[in-house]
């Protein structure tokens, strides 16, 4: 018997998710096109080695971007803009800047430095969240949830 892993994201409602893959080393071939065929309808697969997948797996979900959107959302609004207007502005900032990375084939250091006028507003912000540690804090979040998904397997 062989065995196959697969974490689908919640976004593949949508169409447009993202699934992990795992095959055990023996899985035959075939099976492997058909699994992720299957997949395939719901968005993008990618197989990812066992010993990756739990790092994958925490870094993929959705919910970070549903949790920057709030929190960049409600630092908007404790600054004195409107809820429609702040989730306006947050959500264009991820979504629409994500995806003119992923369409523009640009690199991400280049468009950091595109959309960072040195003394400029963009670059004092990404500065002040440097300095608060926001890619150490991102960081430990991870290691805490790899953390509970190495758990987890374990009972």
């Amino acid at each position: 018997m062989c065995w196959a892993r697969a974490m689908p994201s919640p976004v593949c409602r949508s169409g447009r998710g993202l699934t992990a893959l795992v095959f055990e080393p023996a899985f035959p071939q075939r099976q492997r096109q058909t699994t992720k065929q299957f997949f395939g309808n719901t968005g993008v697969v990618v197989e990812v080695p066992e010993n990756q997948f739990d790092v994958f797996t925490v870094t993929y979900s959705s919910s970070h971007g549903y949790h920057a959107l709030s929190a960049l959302a409600q630092a908007a609004q404790d600054l004195g803009l409107n809820r429609k207007l702040a989730m306006t502005a947050a959500a264009h900032a991820l979504a629409d800047g994500i995806q003119y990375w992923r369409d523009s084939k640009a690199s991400l250091p280049e468009l950091l430095h595109e959309a960072t006028t040195p003394g400029g507003i963009a670059g004092t912000v990404m500065a002040s969240m440097d300095y608060a540690g926001y890619g150490k804090i991102v960081k430990r979040s991870l290691q805490a949830g790899l953390a509970r998904a190495r758990n987890n397997s374990r009972t």
